[in-house]
Order: C-alpha cells, then structure tokens, then sequence
C-alpha cells in the first residue's frame, strides 16, 4: 500500500474509532502533540481559513500546514520529523490509544 493510501486508511479508521463516521461535515483530530488531522466529508469548507476539498484530508504538524490528501493522492510534508512515516507512526498509536 502507498504511504498515502496507509494515512487515509488509518485516518479513517481513527475516525470510526473516535465514533466520527459518517464524516458528514468536518473531523478534527489532534493525533498527538505534533499531528492534526481535519477530513472534509462534504462540499468544500474553510479550516483555518484555508479550503479543504471534498473527501480530503488537511495534515498540520506542530500548528503548520503539512499536507493536504484524498484516499488515492496528495503531498505530506518531508522534512526530518515532519514526513509520511512519522503520521503513519502516529496515527498507529493513535488507534492503539
């Protein structure tokens, strides 16, 4: 499974977890002291100011913008702490919590 694929999967099923689903309007998770996540489940909405499309996901790290996805594509941040691998780790927690 491709990186971005893994985090919407595990994002989602955060989100059933937390009992959040359908996603008819936003979800809003901090993930851990770093990560936020907000899904989009409907038409496209402001968060922060900013637009989410529909069925898309916005990724903060440490209050900053650090990726914006969709089940199938998108871009995370590649910095040093700040990457792909660090949300998946965080986001396995986060369900093991």
């Amino acid at each position: 499974m491709e990186k971005i694929n893994e985090i919407f999967v595990l994002a989602a099923e955060l989100a059933i977890k937390d009992g959040a689903v359908p996603v008819e309007e936003m979800y809003e998770r901090k993930v851990d002291n770093n990560w936020t996540i907000v899904i989009n489940g409907s038409k496209e909405k402001k968060y922060k100011g900013l637009d989410i499309p529909p069925f898309c996901m916005y990724v903060e790290f440490n209050g900053l913008p650090a990726g914006l996805l969709d089940p199938w594509d998108g871009v995370i941040a590649a910095g040093k702490e700040a990457n792909e691998d660090a949300l998946i780790r965080a986001l396995k927690v986060a369900l093991k919590e």
